[in-house]
C-alpha cells in the first residue's frame, strides 16, 4: 500500500484522518509546519510516522495518532534548531524496534504511550508510559481501523492532553475533554469507518 510523503516545498499541510496498512513506510513529513493527527499506520516494514532530519524549519504537530507494529513507530527529528515537534496522545503499540525517537530538534511531548510489548518505548524522546492493557475492541491483534476503538473501561480513555479543535478521532468522533490517546475513542453510535487504505492527507 502507499505512504503519505510531504515534499519540502509544501509546508503548513494537515494530514488526517488516513488509514494506511502495509507498505514500506506510512507517513513522511518533509515540509515544515505539518499537522499529523488522527491517523492509523498499521504494519509497515520500516518506520511509521516519521519527521525526518530534512525537514527544514517549522512547527509540526504529531497527535492523536495510532501505529501499530511497525519497525519504529515514530522518528521524530528535524534539520536544525529551527525545528519543533510537538508530540501528544499518540499510541505505538507493537513496534519492532523503538515506539518513539527523537533526535537533535525542539521536542515536546506528553500523554503519548507505548504498550508493553514494545522492546523499547522511548529512544531519547522522554519518558512515555507503558500500559499491558490498552482496552481496544480489536484486542491485542486489531485487523481493521474499527479493531482500534476503545472499550468503555480502556486506560487511554481520558487520559490524553487537550487540543481544542484537534481533539476529533479518525472517524470524526469526539475523542473527550480531557480527549482519548490514539487516533480512536468509543466510537459508540457511528457508522463503520471507511477502511480503504488512502494514498494522500487531506490539505486544510
Amino acid at each position: 500500500s502507499k505512504a503519505i510523503l510531504v515534499s519540502t516545498s509544501v509546508t503548513g499541510v494537515t494530514i488526517q484522518g488516513n488509514y494506511i496498512k502495509g507498505g514500506f513506510y506510512g507517513i513522511f513529513a518533509f515540509g515544515g509546519g505539518a499537522r499529523i493527527i488522527g491517523n492509523i499506520v498499521e504494519r509497515t516494514e520500516s518506520q511509521g510516522i516519521v519527521v525526518p532530519t530534512t525537514t527544514p524549519t517549522g512547527t509540526t504537530l504529531v497527535a492523536n495518532n495510532t501505529v501499530d507494529g511497525s519497525g519504529i513507530c515514530y522518528i521524530l527529528k528535524g534539520a536544525s534548531s529551527g525545528v519543533t515537534v510537538n508530540a501528544y496522545n499518540n499510541l505505538a503499540m507493537r513496534c519492532v524496534t523503538y515506539g518513539y525517537e527523537k533526535v537533535t530538534v525542539t521536542y515536546n511531548q506528553s500523554n503519548n504511550r507505548c504498550d508493553s510489548t514494545t522492546p523499547t518505548c522511548s529512544n531519547n524522546a522522554g519518558t512515555i508510559a507503558t500500559e499491558s492493557n490498552l482496552g481496544l475492541i480489536g484486542g491485542s491483534d486489531p485487523t481493521s481501523a474499527e479493531g482500534f476503538c476503545l472499550t468503555p473501561s480502556s486506560p487511554l480513555l481520558t487520559a490524553g492532553t487537550y487540543l481544542g479543535a484537534w481533539a476529533t478521532g479518525y472517524n470524526g468522533e469526539d475523542l473527550g475533554k480531557p480527549p482519548a490517546i490514539g487516533a480512536r475513542g468509543l466510537c459508540l453510535g457511528r457508522a463503520p469507518a471507511d477502511t480503504r487504505v488512502l494514498a494522500t492527507g487531506r490539505a486544510q
